[in-house]
């Protein structure tokens, strides 16, 4: 069995594909993978996007870009992810968000004085039926202690299972929800590594191959009640829309948290004859808003 406390100096000078390889094995050998929710729903969830100008942001040659469309707060193009994530590679898109309003915050490290914009997702309901979606949960003994979250993991029993699969997850689990410092970026090869395993096709016992639509795992929060959801673009394109936007200033942190104020408010204009179709935003300045501790 690899030795996980060997990742990190391999890390070091090691690819994403080096990575996937050992971790591939790994989860193979543990049956980690195997760990499925076919038809996980949410009900709604939280993005967050941090800005420096209180209308958007400021360009490398110091113009001002508007947020003018929603397009803003979905996930952004492949072509613009300069660098690595939590869960995605450099030039790779993915759709990052938390079932929590306060975790969405707190995910992305809000700078004092500066602003955060929040978009409340909402699920295209059909026929009164929520979508579904084949997820692989990270962190699976952390994810069975969130509080008034139902996915297959409440009824995974780990007794059961190889005492390997626990030290896998247990160093998952420290994985996804650290924090990570610009000089230990190099950490995020490992994550990315494991999700790209993890979202993998998937074959039946009828060998019909089918696609992973996403991940759950627990977020840096680590309060019992959050998790982050991660998606493939076209899943989340194609069954959520935006419902509201809500602008933020950060007035202030301390052990309390951070002090947000509300000062601007976001609603779609128009509406949508494709799912990819991006709509305008209507921004209402709000002059006495509201502050409160996130």
């Amino acid at each position: 069995m690899f030795e996980f406390k060997d990742v990190d100096n391999i890390a070091l000078k090691a690819t994403v594909e080096d990575l996937k390889k050992i971790f591939s094995n790994i989860l193979k050998e543990v049956n980690y993978g195997s760990i499925l929710c076919y038809n996980q729903t949410f009900n709604g969830f939280y993005r967050a996007r941090k800005h420096d100008l209180f209308n958007g942001k400021l360009n490398k040659d110091k113009s001002i870009h508007l947020f003018t469309s929603e397009s803003e707060f979905w996930h952004p193009p492949k072509q613009c992810v300069l660098r690595r994530g939590r869960c995605n590679d450099i030039k790779e898109s993915m759709f990052y968000c938390s079932n929590e309003f306060e975790t969405a915050i707190a995910e992305v490290r809000p700078d004092l004085g500066k602003f955060i914009t929040v978009a409340n997702f909402r699920p295209n309901i059909i026929n009164g039926k929520l979508p579904s979606f084949r997820i692989k949960p990270v962190c699976i003994q952390h994810l069975q202690r969130i509080v008034g979250h139902k996915s297959c993991v409440q009824k995974f029993d780990l007794t059961k299972r190889n005492k390997l699969l626990l030290e896998a997850d247990d160093y998952f689990d420290t994985l996804f929800t650290e924090i990570v410092s610009d000089s230990n970026e190099y950490r995020y090869k490992i994550t990315v590594a494991i999700t790209k395993c993890m979202l993998a096709d998937i074959m039946n016992d009828n060998n019909d191959i089918f696609s992973t639509n996403g991940m759950i795992y627990p977020s840096i929060v680590k309060d019992n009640k959050s998790i982050n959801i991660l998606l493939k673009p076209i899943y989340a394109e194609n069954n959520f829309q935006i419902v509201s936007l809500q602008t933020f200033q950060v007035i202030e942190e301390n052990n309390k948290g951070f002090l947000l104020k509300f000062v601007r408010n976001g609603n779609l204009i128009g509406y949508k004859d494709y799912p990819s179709i991006k709509l305008n935003i209507k921004w209402t300045e709000i002059t006495n808003g509201d502050s409160t501790y996130i």
